[in-house]
């Protein structure tokens, strides 16, 4: 069996990871992820954590920041959730959950929120495997795009 190890993105992996992202967001070209990525660790309450196996194949990451929510003060917000599953189990996503939470602990929050992008498919089945693990449904977000007048 696989070691996996969680580690940041540093600048030098960003382009590594640039095909995970785009199963999640199919219209981000290379520099629009080159750019969103630099800002995100570079920023001090904010980050992009990697999913890594012995071999240093990235398998999964999410992006993060930590926020303040009204109902529950300090909360990390996390975003781009992928888990390559392509050892047939749910060790993955587990491994990422799992690494989700740790952050937030590690940055006194008292909550995560995850959003969980549809564009990019198995969208029911990431959110089945969090609801098991004790993540609930407590809102959703709608986006309208709108063009340019």
């Amino acid at each position: 069996m696989r070691s996996l190890t969680i580690e940041p993105l540093t600048s030098e992996r960003i382009d590594q990871a640039y095909p995970l992202i785009q199963m999640v967001r199919p219209r981000l070209s290379v520099t629009g992820w080159q750019a969103y990525a630099r800002a995100q660790i570079t920023q001090p309450n904010g980050g992009v954590t990697l999913l890594v196996d012995d071999g240093g194949l990235i398998l999964g990451l999410f992006s993060w920041s930590v926020e303040s929510h009204p109902d529950h003060g300090a909360t990390l917000a996390a975003e781009d959730f992928v888990a390559l599953d392509i050892v047939g189990s749910s060790r993955i996503a587990d491994a990422l959950a799992d690494a989700l939470e740790d952050t937030a602990y590690r940055r006194n929050c008292q909550a995560v929120h995850t959003n969980v992008t549809c564009t990019g498919g198995g969208a029911k089945g990431l959110v089945d495997r969090l609801a098991g693990l004790g993540h609930r449904m407590e809102s959703f977000r709608l986006c309208k795009q709108l063009t340019q007048a």
